[in-house]
């Protein structure tokens, strides 16, 4: 995966670029599956998916869960379940570095 990094969960995340969320079938079906890997719902992601969300780039996040994923003859991807972090309630050594860089 080209030295991509699987996030554990409480890592903090700090958005590079603009990154739209998404939610496996979100258009039709809400946010019934927000806590679901998208794979596990569907194979291929499409525009049904996109919530509308768009994080900032700066954007920090805290990591509730994350996988890998992949099918045969395509490349792995990697998903993760993040949450926005809070400095108030979200105590964790990473988020200290991460707010340095």
């Amino acid at each position: 995966m080209r030295g991509a990094l699987l996030p554990g969960v409480g890592d903090i995340l700090r958005v590079k670029k603009p990154r739209k969320v998404t939610i496996a079938a979100f258009r039709a079906e809400g946010l019934k599956h927000q806590l679901t890997a998208p794979p596990l719902v569907r194979a291929d992601l499409t525009a049904e998916d996109e919530t509308g969300v768009l994080l900032p780039k700066g954007e920090l996040l805290i990591v509730r869960d994350a996988d890998t994923t992949s099918s045969p003859g395509r490349p792995p991807a990697i998903w993760a379940r993040v949450a926005e972090w809070d400095a108030e309630t979200d105590s964790c050594v990473r988020a200290s570095r991460a707010m340095a860089e």
